[in-house]
């Protein structure tokens, strides 16, 4: 019993490929001219096998409508979650823009940031920034923007750098002061400091 389950198991990880061609194949066989059942030496396997053959196509065709349900499904909520995270971009809180705009500036999509800071898990929460694959410590890791968030940014950079905040000496000092202290210790003062660059 437990050898079924597990096979079950194993079969439902296969791609929605794999089922049609297994549905197509049992189709084929149980649809096919005893003629041409005869030429491909057939005809004894499908009479012998032909209920087992018909649970199989069945099924293998009920798995396939389902991967291909599972797939639109996960599609488009993928792209509800895209879509509300790129709608995002356009409310963010004076401190959550401060983080976009150091990345800009750096020209970098992946940050470190101390795992408690209220901005960096804002971002999260909003779709904007995820966890990256990286070293990390007790007190940072390392969050990055997806390709399609990144992408969105630099279109709209002129947005969260425009050429007055660049010439802002304050800004100069926002940076080196983010730039010591991300890693490690809380933004929250460094960032109302500066409240006031823009």
């Amino acid at each position: 019993m437990k050898d079924i389950i597990g096979a079950i198991i194993h079969a439902m990880k296969l791609k929605a490929r794999h089922f049609f061609a297994v549905f197509l194949l049992g189709f084929v066989l149980l649809t096919a001219t005893a003629g041409m059942k005869e030429a491909l030496g057939l005809t004894n396997i499908v009479i012998k096998y032909r209920g087992w053959i018909s649970i199989t196509t069945l099924a293998s065709f009920f798995l396939w409508v389902v991967s291909i349900y599972s797939w639109f499904s996960s599609y488009w909520n993928s792209r509800a979650i895209r879509k509300q995270a790129l709608e995002f971009l356009g409310s963010l809180s004076q401190n959550e823009k401060w983080v976009i705009t150091y990345c800009l500036y750096k020209n970098q999509s992946t940050i470190y940031s101390n795992i408690l800071e209220p901005e960096t898990i804002a971002l999260e929460q909003k779709g904007i920034l995820i966890q990256a694959c990286g070293d990390s410590n007790p007190l940072a890791r390392p969050f990055t923007f997806p390709n399609y968030i990144w992408k969105e940014l630099q279109l709209r950079k002129v947005r969260f750098l425009p050429e007055s905040l660049l010439k802002n000496p304050g800004f100069k000092h926002f940076i080196m002061e983010y730039d010591k202290k991300i890693s490690v210790f809380s933004l929250d003062k460094i960032i109302k400091q500066n409240m006031q660059l823009y």
